[in-house]
């Protein structure tokens, strides 16, 4: 069977035709189990390719005897259906997902495997089956000193693994791709790079009614920055907090930072307190994912000052929500954030200082970075990240 994809993205129209699979699988696990960032891009994955290509059949392998998961509506389709390892056993369950999957593959009738968090179980290469993993980041290869000696050593073999085996490497970002190419010795057409979408949610115009209902249940400011993601050492939060207090007596605005928490928390915490800023500064976390869409909105701008990503999602998201963007001069950023946006180094306090207050106050560049930011964010929609990964498929069916 073979069926047309039509989709915008941005300054460019695709139409192609592609061959649905039989049967497409799934590594389920962060599906059903991880509330955040690696869990958030596989339920996107399966239910934008269960929307876009309702005659394909998708299988989620899940470890695991009973399921229980808030997120039931993506996998609540007719043309998903769950597998199980049947048992609730950890240790039986980490083995069967590692292993035992690859035999399983060909009993279901699967064409092609995915792997959608950075690994491939074992042995895969010897069921028959075709092999896709999506590759997130090889931050841990540039930055080791943000990770534990043994956390770096299991994301090096697992990848480094997930690399040689798979038939075909997704990468969310160009930067990606091209550190998969700098440190693992794979061909360079094996590697695609298929962007990561942005929940539907964050392309909404939300009503004044909706606004004000968020805006008093988390205690708002009126005027505020936002920031969000995991308040560690590698986000930089502090070089936002630092242009933002040479400059907040001309600001009738806030700080709002969306993020859990790590130890880094203690460093911006003394700051604060250093410069007197506890009262200007707010914190948030255990945000819905409907609320946090609606905080967006709201801001003024996004500013995101982190050092290194595997593609900066958030700013993705914000220039979807239609805001501002203040960023990281770095090609990744770039990818996220489009032309419109602003981009500095990560540790120029001046310069961000002086960004803060243009894009604050200059309304007609606002307003110009606002447009073609969301213009630009079409073609992070789910059904755009669908057709390109339903291309890959097809370009490795054949």
């Amino acid at each position: 069977m073979r069926i047309v994809i039509r989709y915008t993205s941005y300054n460019h129209f695709f139409t192609f035709a592609v061959p649905i699979p039989m049967t497409l699988a799934f590594d389920a696990k962060r599906a059903f189990f991880n509330l955040t960032g690696l869990g958030n891009y596989s339920r996107l994955v399966i239910e934008s390719l269960a929307d876009s290509f309702p005659e394909m059949k998708l299988l989620l392998f899940v470890p695991g005897k009973e399921l229980q998961t808030q997120w039931q509506f993506p996998f609540s389709k007719k043309n998903i259906s769950v597998i199980t390892s049947g048992k609730k056993s950890r240790i039986y369950n980490g083995w069967w997902r590692r292993k035992i999957i690859s035999q399983e593959l060909p009993k279901h009738g699967v064409n092609i495997y995915h792997g959608p968090s950075n690994e491939l179980p074992a042995g895969i290469g010897r069921s028959g089956v075709k092999s896709v993993v999506t590759i997130h980041d090889l931050i841990f290869r540039h930055h080791p000193e943000y990770y534990r000696a043994v956390d770096r050593q299991l994301y090096e073999m697992k990848t480094r693994q997930a690399c040689e085996q798979a038939d075909l490497i997704i990468a969310i970002s160009g930067q990606t791709k091209k550190d998969i190419l700098h440190f693992y010795n794979v061909p360079e057409n094996k590697v695609h790079v298929v962007h990561q979408a942005v929940q539907p949610r964050y392309f909404r115009n939300f009503s004044s009614e909706e606004k004000k209902s968020v805006a008093e249940k988390y205690h708002l400011p009126e005027n505020f920055i936002l920031n969000v993601g995991t308040i560690e050492r590698r986000k930089n939060l502090l070089h936002l907090l630092r242009a933002f207090n040479d400059v907040k007596d001309q600001l009738s605005a806030d700080v709002v930072v969306v993020g859990r928490p790590k130890p880094y928390k203690k460093r911006v915490d003394a700051f604060l307190s250093e410069k007197n800023l506890s009262g200007r500064v707010h914190f948030l976390q255990h945000i819905s994912d409907d609320d946090l869409p609606v905080i967006y909105s709201l801001a003024r701008m996004m500013v995101y000052p982190s050092r290194i990503e595997g593609f900066g999602l958030p700013v993705a998201e914000a220039v979807a929500a239609g805001i501002p963007v203040i960023t990281t001069d770095d090609h990744v950023f770039r990818e996220a954030g489009g032309p419109a946006s602003v981009y500095l180094p990560p540790d120029e306090v001046p310069l961000l200082s002086v960004a803060l207050l243009e894009v604050m106050f200059e309304e007609p560049r606002r307003q110009k970075m606002i447009s073609e930011g969301k213009k630009y964010a079409e073609q992070f929609m789910p059904e755009a990240m669908a057709g390109r990964l339903m291309e890959s498929y097809r370009k490795l069916s054949e």
